[in-house]
């Protein structure tokens, strides 16, 4: 019987150990998942920021255009497009167009923004289309 106790008393510490090290391991997991957790949401704010595009001082900003948001105020749809299109070398792409004004309080954010530029624009005699989801301004001149 003595062997039995011995065989018993070895596997008690062997279960004792192996607890220990799962209870260390899941320690370890719950550091590591919070320490994600915390970089997932750092970089989901980085993001959200990045396409809001827009500083707190009223400015309304895109990646090479800085337009103040009161140069919209009463003006048309049309008209703010074509503003946009005259202080960006006379082309205007949908997406940063349908961010400035939105911003700006010209046109609400809704499912179909994007198709209402777009169809503004290419109907309009004043814009033409240059590419994939963008505008150029017609020179009135000609």
């Amino acid at each position: 019987m003595p062997e039995s106790e011995n065989a018993q008393s070895a596997l008690s510490d062997i279960l004792v150990r192996l607890k220990a090290k799962r209870e260390q391991l899941a320690k370890e997991f719950e550091n590591r998942l919070a320490q994600t957790d915390a970089e997932i949401q750092a970089v989901s704010t980085t993001l959200r920021l990045l396409k809001n595009g827009h500083e707190a001082t009223g400015t309304l900003a895109t990646k090479s255009l800085l337009i103040p948001a009161s140069v919209f105020v009463g003006k048309t749809q049309r008209a703010a497009l074509a503003e946009i299109a005259k202080r960006n070398g006379g082309i205007v792409k949908v997406g940063e167009a349908r961010r400035i004004l939105i911003d700006a309080g010209v046109i609400r954010d809704a499912k179909n923004t994007w198709g209402l530029l777009y169809t503004t624009m290419s109907r309009s005699p004043e814009f033409e289309k240059s590419g994939r989801g963008q505008f150029m301004l017609v020179d009135k001149s000609v």
